[in-house]
């Protein structure tokens, strides 16, 4: 009988995205572009328990999405969305047809499930710098991964900068002509649901380079490496002596970019 079975839809007639869009899409005022918006609302309704979905029985309450279906029941209409926002004929769309809709619904509740997590615990942070940075991290692992693998040699991601939801984050990585080589590998190599606060904040402090050195930073990098990790450097305003800076700490303590291994 439909309820047993916790993985079972409570109503056999309508798949859960069709039940997703019964109860937050088919209403007055929500057109396409406002998919990416309200899935994202709904993953944090998952989150905070609140109930998302329903069946046809009008006393029925909602509650029929969980985390569990949440890719299954959001994945089409999340890229339906994202593809209503960018255009048919942008990078964007181009690469989003290259995965299953599901998966592209399961980053979506991570990532909303991060923004939440950093968001209600501990101290303040720029709760939207602090998941582009996350992000930023993650995908320089998986370009690292692409080019072991040969499949993207030189891959560089463009700088995730100013975005205020999960949905802009999402929009500004598929648009990123280069991510359909690494984006499966970022995916896999997303944190699980259930890390804490404190082990994301110790992934966000991870020494990883994001970004690849200019060729003269590479260079004294280098040099400094061979010389004991000891000396200085004297180089002319905006050439990069900060990220020179934050390189050697990488080097040191965590990771430089990929295509400066």
């Amino acid at each position: 009988m439909p309820g047993n079975d916790p993985f079972q839809s409570i109503d056999d007639n309508r798949s859960p995205a069709e039940q997703f869009e019964a109860d937050r899409l088919d209403k007055e005022g929500i057109d396409e572009t406002k998919y990416p918006a309200q899935v994202d609302r709904a993953a944090i309704d998952v989150r905070r328990e609140i109930a998302v979905g329903k069946t046809d029985d009008p006393t029925d309450i909602g509650g029929t999405v969980d985390r569990f279906n949440f890719d299954e029941a959001t994945g089409m209409f999340y890229v339906e969305g994202l593809t209503a926002i960018a255009g048919e004929d942008s990078t964007l769309a181009a690469n989003l047809e290259e995965y299953d809709e599901k998966q592209v619904g399961k980053l979506a509740f991570q990532l909303n499930g991060f923004r939440h997590k950093l968001k209600t615990t501990g101290d303040p942070l720029d709760i939207d710098r602090a998941l582009e940075a996350l992000l930023e991290k993650t995908a320089a692992s998986a370009i690292d991964e692409s080019i072991q693998s040969g499949r993207n040699e030189g891959a560089g991601l463009r700088a995730l900068r100013n975005t205020n939801s999960v949905s802009d984050l999402t929009v500004r990585l598929f648009s990123d002509p280069r991510v359909d080589a690494y984006a499966q590998s970022l995916m896999s190599q997303l944190p699980g649901s259930k890390i804490s606060r404190d082990e994301l904040i110790d992934k966000l402090d991870e020494a990883r380079m994001t970004t690849p050195l200019w060729d003269h930073q590479r260079e004294a990098l280098k040099r400094w490496h061979e010389n004991s990790q000891r000396g200085y450097v004297d180089m002319a305003t905006a050439t990069g002596k900060t990220v020179l800076g934050l390189a050697a700490i990488a080097l040191r303590y965590g990771a430089l970019h990929p295509k400066d291994l």
